[in-house]
């Protein structure tokens, strides 16, 4: 697989945007895999799933050629118009005409799936290997606003059987998410970030196919059970491990999981799960800038979203609604302080969870 030659210190090693760091994987497999038929919902340039600009790799008539729009019926690269339900719906077709015939790869913002919703779950009952970028995944899409800001969106999409979702934290972890889209037997959606990440020198492919992997861990958390766990996906990830850090001392171990995707961690033995997440005497915390809705399978508490999002660049988003690190790091450890007594620390029970930015 392509996606696996492209060794992590081959990669752009500056902050790069999930969305063009999946775009990389695109122009490695476009070339050499016939099956590739890519597209999008009037978004190509946006979402980076066009590997050739040649106007013989855009599905369309040649008779278009006059008007400077002519495109061939052997393109491979499809542009679908602002019909979000249609193409997926046509997507599905495509991979069911044959197995392993046609590898159909749709894409749009994350939020306009919602417009595809039952499109997907017909690929999800069918288990149809559809593979969908979902990109602009978070509060920093910026000033698009709340329309195009997905707040509860993940929730409904981790919650549907038969469809890998995976939210990764860098570029080496979207080589990991194409690796497990192309090898599924059952369709993938990958929601990738308009914003650039850092590549984080925790992150693996595969730790990405374990589902959530510890990236992160202080020194005092090295021969125990840390005191604090944090849980985080995609954009959040490099967040919670500068938070971890603030939170690190030699009486305070500190953990950070990254988890791409919930269904294959839920696929892991018990063993294996109490050993990323342990049950007894640790605290863990979920970072996500979205809903907090199913983080309570994981985690005590949340840094989560609470209302639709806002018009404004980036970086005043992440700060208006209380995601930088100091202001985490604060209410992180007044919810340990809560919770620990004598030095030990208080596990809250079943039903206790807490939302730490109300």
């Amino acid at each position: 697989m392509e996606a696996q030659k492209v060794f992590k210190g081959n990669l752009p090693q500056e902050p790069i945007a999930t969305r063009k760091a999946s775009g990389i994987v695109i122009a490695k497999l476009g070339p050499v895999l016939p099956q590739l038929m890519t597209g999008s919902a009037d978004l190509m340039d946006s979402t980076f799933v066009a590997w050739s600009k040649a106007p013989s790799m855009t599905f369309q008539s040649p008779n278009l050629s006059g008007s400077g729009k002519g495109g061939s019926f052997a393109g491979r690269q499809i542009r679908y118009g602002i019909r979000e339900h249609a193409m997926v719906a046509i997507a599905n077709g495509l991979a069911a005409y044959h197995p392993n015939a046609i590898l159909p790869v749709v894409s749009t913002f994350f939020m306009f799936f919602l417009y595809a919703a039952p499109a997907v779950r017909m690929a999800a009952l069918q288990r149809l290997r559809v593979l969908y970028i979902a990109t602009h995944d978070g509060i920093g899409i910026g000033e698009d606003g709340p329309t195009h800001q997905p707040i509860a969106l993940a929730s409904f999409f981790r919650a549907m059987p038969g469809i890998n979702f995976l939210r990764p934290a860098d570029a080496e972890e979207v080589m990991g998410a194409w690796t497990i889209a192309l090898q599924a037997n059952v369709p993938s959606m990958l929601s990738l970030s308009r914003q650039a990440l850092p590549l984080l020198d925790g992150t693996s492919r595969e730790g990405v196919a374990r589902g959530g992997y510890p990236i992160f861990q202080s020194k005092a958390a090295l021969n125990g059970v840390p005191d604090l766990v944090f849980i985080s996906t995609g954009f959040e990830v490099h967040l919670a491990i500068e938070v971890a850090s603030l939170l690190t001392s030699d009486a305070c171990g500190t953990r950070v999981v990254s988890m791409p995707c919930q269904a294959l961690f839920d696929q892991h033995s018990a063993e294996y799960k109490e050993e990323v997440l342990p049950t007894a005497g640790a605290l863990i915390v979920a970072v996500e800038a979205w809903s907090s809705f199913g983080w309570a399978r994981y985690a005590h508490a949340s840094v989560s979203m609470h209302s639709f999002g806002l018009s404004a660049p980036a970086d005043l988003l992440y700060k208006h609604f209380g995601f930088e690190p100091e202001n985490i790091a604060i209410r992180v450890r007044k919810f340990q302080q809560r919770h620990t007594k004598n030095s030990v620390v208080m596990v809250p029970a079943v039903g206790k969870f807490e939302e730490l930015l109300l």
